[in-house]
């Protein structure tokens, strides 16, 4: 099974996405501002942000020059459980508590960090080790660049 992890270098349009993707990028020192993932052999499409909280849609085939994509091979006998894992915590809201504490403040405790919110980075490192991919760092530790940084320094990407 392949998916595809999308990280994006230009903000959508709005105003808010250009704010928050600034702040982002200014923080973590980035460039990237978000991150999401594409299960291509099912179509859905998966991803966290402030206004919507995580979303699992139809992908659309429509994919945009404002982000680096990454194929990953996985073994697909795991993506059941994992499906079923993403329906439950579908419409969760956005973690902006442990996005400040773990990204701005540099904090690392658990008990801050949510199981029902989550920002960007956390919901796909999360999804990439139910997948069975080894990372060294707890998700909510986890920026876009770090995320990207890591699998990129393990040759996954």
């Amino acid at each position: 099974m392949i998916i595809t992890l999308a990280f994006q270098k230009i903000p959508d349009d709005n105003i808010y996405s250009k704010i928050f993707s600034f702040l982002i990028k200014l923080i973590t020192k980035s460039k990237y501002s978000h991150v999401e993932v594409f299960f291509k052999s099912s179509g859905l499409f998966v991803s966290s942000d402030i206004r919507t909280g995580v979303v699992i849609k139809q992908l659309n085939p429509n994919l945009s020059n404002k982000y680096d994509y990454f194929d990953i091979e996985f073994d697909g006998r795991k993506y059941k459980n994992l499906e079923k894992y993403l329906y439950t915590i579908n419409n969760s809201k956005y973690d902006i508590k442990g996005i400040f504490l773990s990204q701005l403040l540099h904090l690392k405790s658990k008990k801050s960090q949510s199981n029902k919110k989550f920002f960007c980075s956390e919901l796909v490192s999360n999804i990439l080790k139910k997948l069975g991919l080894v990372l060294d760092k707890q998700d909510y530790e986890y920026s876009p660049e770090l995320l990207y940084r890591e699998l990129n320094a393990k040759e996954i990407i």
